[in-house]
Formats: structure tokens, C-alpha cells, sequence
């Protein structure tokens, strides 16, 4: 499983590959880059991809929505795991 967050404009110091974070925890500040508009994607793959843009396109084309999602893992299999975290 690769975990991704995108648009960050900065990340904290103690950010780190591996550093366990908990709710609440600062990791960083929301950039607008590739729009006008601040915001951040965190996405959950289920591995991580050879070259960025192969999520969306291929040498064919776009990739369809069913090709899309199903590089993308589904977080609701593990996140209702976890402790005080409620699914809505």
C-alpha cells in the first residue's frame, strides 16, 4: 500500500518517509499548485507508481474511471480499523 499526499506547499520538519502521524498531528501547509485554489490530495494506492502521470494516462490515452480506481486501494477495508476513527 503507498500512501500520497500532492499540493503541499511545505511540509513540516519532522515530516519523514516512515514518521507515524496521528490525527491532529501538523504535517504540512495546503499549496494551490496545478489551480488557483488551495487544497490537498492524500491518496491510497496500492503501490506506488513507476512515473506520476501512468495514474491517468498511458501511451494509448486517458485512462478510464474502472482503470483509474482500480489502481487505487480501498481505504474503507482498513480504516474502520483503526482506533476513535469513524467512517461516515
Amino acid at each position: 500500500m503507498y500512501c500520497h499526499l500532492a499540493h503541499l506547499d511545505s511540509f513540516e520538519k519532522y515530516i519523514k518517509t516512515g514518521v507515524k502521524v496521528r490525527r491532529g498531528d501538523l504535517i504540512g501547509k495546503a499549496g494551490k499548485s496545478g489551480t488557483r485554489y488551495v487544497h490537498v490530495h492524500f491518496e491510497v494506492m496500492k503501490s506506488k507508481p513507476e512515473r506520476w502521470n501512468q495514474y491517468v494516462f498511458t501511451k494509448t490515452g486517458p485512462l478510464t474511471k474502472e482503470q483509474t480506481m482500480a489502481r487505487y486501494a480501498d481505504p474503507s477495508k482498513w480504516i474502520d480499523k483503526i482506533a476513535n476513527f469513524q467512517v461516515s
